[in-house]
């Protein structure tokens, strides 16, 4: 019974859902990023109403590793550095890909290094004097002597 093409072809339907499932859900949980720890500079992460988040960084370079780096659409992500050669690491630890819909704006330039990916959607806006986005990951001490950073 178990070995019946009927039943293999139910278990074949219901392990495809269960899969389109999980994955719809990897891409639906969408929120400004979350679990952000600043590890090298000087920043501060405010959430200043829902769906805006402000990441006011006073050194010329930081480091944040953060939990999750999504941003939904009509959300805000806002990086004020001190100027346009500032630059943040913003390092994703978690699991999810990163998923930017909405804005993400900052008068400096911008790494988001996320090792399962990164997906700029249709509605995606990134306004920034620089941005780089990867799964290649690099030390901090690379970025903080601003070396070659694409040679890991």
């Amino acid at each position: 019974m178990l070995s019946s093409p009927w039943y293999l072809i139910k278990c074949r339907v219901a392990c495809l859902l269960a899969g389109s499932f999980l994955l719809l859900s990897a891409f639906t949980a969408l929120a400004n990023p979350t679990g952000g720890q600043v590890v090298s500079g000087a920043a501060t992460i405010n959430n200043l109403a829902p769906g805006s988040l402000l990441i006011n960084q006073s050194s010329n370079s930081a480091i944040i590793n953060w939990q999750d780096f999504s941003i939904a659409s009509g959300e805000l992500t806002r990086f004020q550095v001190p100027n346009s050669a500032s630059a943040t690491l913003n390092r994703v630890l978690g699991g999810n890909v990163s998923t930017i819909y909405g804005t993400l704006q900052s008068n400096g330039q911008l790494y988001l290094v996320n090792p399962n990916g990164i997906i700029v959607g249709a509605s995606g806006k990134i306004d920034t004097a620089g941005f780089v986005a990867s799964t290649l990951n690099f030390s901090d001490s690379q970025f903080n002597a601003q070396g070659d950073l694409m040679r890991a």
